[in-house]
């Protein structure tokens, strides 16, 4: 309760100053545990969900530049929400929420599990370890250095990855998330954006400058085909962009990208590198993080 008052207090005082500002959320998994993929629960979530509605301007993430840019002393500030991969909450908790509230989302996609369950990395990683607590080809990888070796893999050249990727397929027990089949992108389609996030999910970083065109475009015409719907923005996998990355995006045509940097929109966004955070995974958690965020931002008067 203390915290939510505090959030409340600095919102408030935050919308009683002028400025250019604005928040893109970005979330993952709903409901089921992990420890890789940020999940937030379902009941927490509904409950975000309802303090956004209540509190904030819910935007289309197509229209938060220029939400943010045309914010006046006194608006509340917009927020944009947003979903990455390709995981089977986004149809089965999410949308039907966003629906019920009327509130606009996109959902960016890689297309990989259009023909069937197709895990990531990540999540062999993540079930090999609850199911043995050790990964026997990580040597010492258990449940407390889980994030570590993630991160290592997440640094390594795609070639490399992709050949931990396949020892990870190969021991990884049976189950996980079934992702999204065709139909379920129709359906997301009907309401909601639909972005591209790469076929494979390689950090830019992590891919040589020739192969960049490959990684922004190989896959999405599979998925703008899944939505019927032409595709037109883009999530950096992992949230890491460069301008190599944005070069990239720029020349295939995208009109907006989003990276993974936890600050605020301001007045002069560059529409290929928009900022988001990560949701917090608590009720009060998110409510602290929004009002933080723009009294950061409105402190400097909306400008970077």
């Amino acid at each position: 309760m203390r915290a939510a008052v505090h959030a409340g207090i600095l919102r408030r005082l935050a919308e009683r100053r002028p400025g250019a500002a604005g928040i893109v959320l970005v979330y993952h998994r709903i409901g089921a545990p992990a420890t890789l993929d940020t999940p937030v629960g379902e009941q927490v979530f509904l409950r975000q969900l309802r303090h956004l509605v209540d509190a904030y301007r819910v935007v289309a993430p197509r229209d938060v530049v220029d939400a943010a840019r045309d914010r006046r002393r006194g608006d509340r500030f917009p927020v944009a929400i947003t979903f990455d991969d390709d995981v089977e909450s986004h149809a089965r908790v999410a949308a039907p929420a966003l629906r019920a509230h009327g509130v606009p989302a996109a959902f960016f996609l890689t297309g990989r599990t259009l023909d069937g369950p197709a895990p990531f990395w990540w999540d062999d990683l993540e079930r090999i370890v609850r199911h043995d607590g050790v990964a026997p080809e990580l040597p010492g990888v258990g449940p407390s250095g889980i994030r570590e070796a993630a991160r290592a893999i997440e640094a390594l050249a795609p070639a490399e990855r992709d050949a931990v990727s396949a020892e990870l397929r190969r021991v990884a027990p049976p189950g996980g998330d079934h992702g999204l089949a065709t139909a379920d992108v129709r359906g997301l389609a009907r309401d909601f954006e639909i972005g591209f996030h790469t076929r494979t999910h390689d950090p830019p970083a992590t891919v040589p400058e020739a192969a960049l065109p490959s990684l922004v475009q190989e896959g999405r015409d599979a998925v703008a085909a899944a939505a019927g719907t032409e595709i037109v923005s883009f999530a950096y996998p992992h949230g890491r962009a460069d301008e190599r990355a944005a070069t990239a995006v720029r020349n295939a045509g995208y009109e907006r990208a989003y990276t993974g940097a936890a600050t605020p929109v301001l007045a002069d966004a560059d529409p290929l590198l928009v900022p988001r955070y990560e949701a917090a995974t608590t009720e009060d958690g998110l409510r602290l993080q929004l009002a933080r965020a723009v009294t950061a931002a409105t402190a400097t008067g909306g400008r970077s």
